[in-house]
């Protein structure tokens, strides 16, 4: 049984990647700013053909029929995907998609603290690890644990660069 899990895991997989070479690189973007949108598009691309690949040769860690599992993981997916869109709605285009790190004079510098971010403070990196756990929990094959464990190491460390550029532009 074919599934779109690997849509999801190519569509999340590189967005910590993007996050850290642009604060590894922050300078040359800024540059440059179209560019990480145009490298972007590529690096999704080949990572659905990548993902594609994965799922179509990625052995079962369990059986995915199990109902109970398909609906928890059904409801994180949604938990999480909801993180997202909150995020996005909160802090608008321009924030939520690095405009301003590229760009800081054209927002006004601001710790956002409303919405989501008043219990949390990245609800995006939250929903994405809530949509891969979710994702494995309901297919159940190895590529998307990889997936998970990739996640959980890289999310603290863009979290932290994140946090020490907005200090640096809002300060």
């Amino acid at each position: 049984m074919n599934s779109l899990h690997w849509i999801i895991a190519a569509v999340i997989a590189p967005i910590p990647l993007f996050h850290l070479w642009l604060h590894a690189l922050l300078p040359f973007w800024r540059k440059r700013p179209l560019l990480i949108y145009f490298v972007s598009i590529f690096v999704w691309a080949a990572a659905l053909a990548y993902f594609y690949w994965l799922n179509l040769r990625s052995e079962y860690i369990f059986e995915f029929n199990a109902v109970w599992r398909i609906i928890l993981g059904y409801l994180l997916m949604a938990i999480g995907t909801v993180g997202i869109f909150a995020s996005i709605i909160t802090l608008g285009p321009k924030r939520f998609f690095v405009w301003a790190v590229l760009k800081p004079h054209s927002v006004s510098a601001a710790r956002i603290e409303k919405g989501p971010f008043r219990f949390i403070p990245h609800p995006a990196y939250i929903g994405y690890l809530f949509v891969a756990v979710g994702s494995f929990m309901s297919r159940g094959q190895f590529y998307l644990l990889y997936l998970v464990i990739y996640l959980f190491i890289l999310t603290p460390i863009v979290i932290y660069f994140e946090e020490e550029e907005l200090r640096r532009r809002v300060l």
